[in-house]
């Protein structure tokens, strides 16, 4: 059975290597608009799933993992940067907060015509830092392919206070849930890393 992961965010296609396991990418055919009548977590399993489905038709035995990422505070759905000002102004709304970041999942097995829908929610809470550290961290990374221009691996360190939850989730894929899956569709994958499970400070 093939297993098509329904992105091109490199950061996806990193965490699922983990599992060992051969995939293909594929960007979805599916353009992203918030809808304002959706909750976050509600936009989060949409999208995930709309992923999922846009590519169904072309592959006839596969499992298609359609993920997407979301960025809450206080209810309000933080999205990325329309350029490097939008980046600045948005970390310094983040600044001491504490985030929810919802991952929706949507596995879809083209075979059986059926998918499986999980979504994983994990708790951020941004430092306090200072306008030096700010530019200092708008000079290390990109922050405008992330929601809320903010990384959690690398120099999102310098941002980040803590996590609390599932870190590969609110790096883009709840990687334990994917392995669970694909152990109860019987396909083989690497469990050991399970035992080094990668944290904010060592992925």
């Amino acid at each position: 059975m093939k297993i098509v992961l329904a992105s091109t965010s490199e950061t996806r296609k990193k965490i699922l290597s983990l599992l060992n396991i051969h995939f293909t990418t594929v960007a979805p055919l599916f353009e992203e608009d918030s809808a304002s009548h959706l909750s976050p977590p509600e936009e989060a399993s949409l999208f995930a799933k709309q992923k999922a489905l846009s590519l169904a038709d072309q592959f006839k035995n596969a499992l298609i993992i359609g993920c997407d990422t979301l960025v809450d505070l206080n209810n309000q759905k933080i999205g990325k940067p329309n350029n490097l000002q939008h980046a600045r102004e948005m970390l310094k709304s983040l600044r001491g907060q504490c985030l929810l970041i919802h991952t929706g999942l949507y596995i879809f097995d083209t075979k059986m015509n059926a998918g499986l829908a999980h979504l994983e929610t994990t708790q951020v809470t941004m430092k306090n830092y200072d306008a030096a550290i700010l530019e200092e961290y708008l000079q290390k990374t990109n922050p405008l392919d992330k929601a809320g221009a903010c990384t959690l691996e690398g120099p999102g360190e310098m941002l980040i206070a803590s996590v609390k939850g599932d870190f590969l989730s609110a790096m883009g894929l709840p990687l334990q849930k994917v392995a669970e899956i694909l152990r109860q569709k019987k396909l083989s994958f690497n469990a050991g890393f399970l035992n080094h499970y990668p944290t904010l400070h060592n992925f």
